[in-house]
């Protein structure tokens, strides 16, 4: 099936009868020092949203020290949005 298509309102993004927040993320690796993107991306854009979720194709190792920072750029004038995201993975233990 076709990918719902998005459009811009007074409310922020819409796709259907959904609002999405029109806020930007960028990801940062503490553990390299690298950032995930070169700019901030819109969030549906890089997570999907709740009913499509968007699954990374390949998966990313972070070191064993590392803190993910992110940083969000509301894109709307008018709208404050709370927004929350969910990180799935799991943990990897090596063995001497």
């Amino acid at each position: 099936p076709a990918a719902p298509a998005l459009a811009a309102s007074a409310l922020g993004l819409v796709e259907s009868q959904r609002i999405l927040p029109n806020v930007a993320v960028l990801i940062i690796d503490s553990g390299s020092g690298r950032q995930l993107m070169q700019s901030p991306i819109p969030i549906p854009s890089l997570f999907g949203t709740g009913q499509f979720p968007f699954i990374l194709p390949n998966p990313r190792v972070w070191m064993p020290t590392s803190t993910i920072q992110i940083t969000f750029t509301n894109l709307d004038a008018t709208n404050a949005y709370s927004v929350r995201l969910a990180f799935i993975g799991y943990k990897e233990y090596q063995t001497p």
